[in-house]
């Protein structure tokens, strides 16, 4: 026979009993799962990164992270997917490839003087790292212009002078892949006769690039290659820059820019 209802009151309690157990067993439970709540909010998400579209540009790429406060740099493999653990929010990301010359300076890679800027290839964004996991694919685009510089002086003559470049913009902020302001100058390297190249990083539509010319002792002149850009109507704000071709005949006082591939590109004739 089972005991009395009262005979054993710790082990049948009675109904105040059982409605204080149970707010007490509530009581436990959310301060439980305000704690794993809280713990959860405290975990890193997992953030993939996918690189290969930088493969043909090297076997390997430099990432920058920024979350919050809290930035990290590395050269890594592009093969395959990068996998890091990252503090919840939104985080800076930017990869670049074709760094050589350029020097870093916090989040921006700047030019040293002297120094040829470099053929850099870069992706950046802002990604919503506020869940468990997130996932981001790096495409590459060109933040450089490849000029080249074709001079026609009369048959069978080279041309005798120096090129310099001048700019009042000397790099680029991988945080946002904006112009940085300040001055560049450095020497143009002659390719083939009367044909000479250099690259620039990307620069605001209203800045200023010239070609100072030397001669042995002292600059004889120059050329306004920022001037010329606008009135061909380059872009400076696309996402990938367009490489760019002047062709400067000093014999018939003219000059024809082309604006992309050389055979398909959009062409400008201007009078020197």
């Amino acid at each position: 026979m089972p005991p009395a209802a009262g005979m054993y009151p710790g082990l049948f309690p009675n109904a105040s009993h059982m409605k204080f157990s149970k707010l007490i067993l509530a009581g436990i439970l959310t301060l439980l799962s305000c704690s794993i709540r809280e713990e959860r909010e405290h975990c890193p998400c997992r953030l993939d990164m996918d690189l290969t579209a930088f493969s043909p540009y090297g076997r390997k790429a430099l990432v920058a992270l920024w979350d919050g406060l809290d930035a990290s740099q590395e050269e890594v493999p592009v093969r395959d997917t990068l996998h890091r653990h990252v503090a919840k929010g939104i985080v800076g990301t930017s990869v670049w490839s074709g760094q050589r010359e350029g020097q870093l300076s916090g989040s921006r890679l700047i030019v040293p003087a002297g120094s040829q800027p470099d053929s850099l290839q870069a992706f950046r964004a802002e990604v919503d790292c506020r869940g468990e996991t997130a996932w981001v694919t790096a495409i590459p685009h060109k933040q450089y212009a490849r000029v080249t510089l074709r001079v026609d002086i009369g048959p069978d003559t080279h041309y005798p002078y120096q090129f310099y470049v001048e700019s009042d913009c000397c790099g680029i902020d991988l945080a946002d892949l904006a112009p940085v302001p300040g001055e560049l100058v450095f020497p143009v390297r002659q390719v083939a006769d009367n044909l000479f190249r250099f690259d620039l990083l990307r620069h605001h539509p209203d800045t200023e690039v010239r070609i100072a010319i030397y001669d042995e002792k002292e600059r004889a002149d120059y050329l306004p290659l920022g001037q010329w850009m606008r009135k061909a109507g380059y872009d400076w704000e696309a996402e990938d820059l367009a490489d760019i071709l002047f062709d400067i005949d000093y014999v018939h006082q003219r000059l024809r820019i082309i604006i992309g591939n050389w055979e398909e590109g959009e062409t400008v004739c201007l009078t020197l």
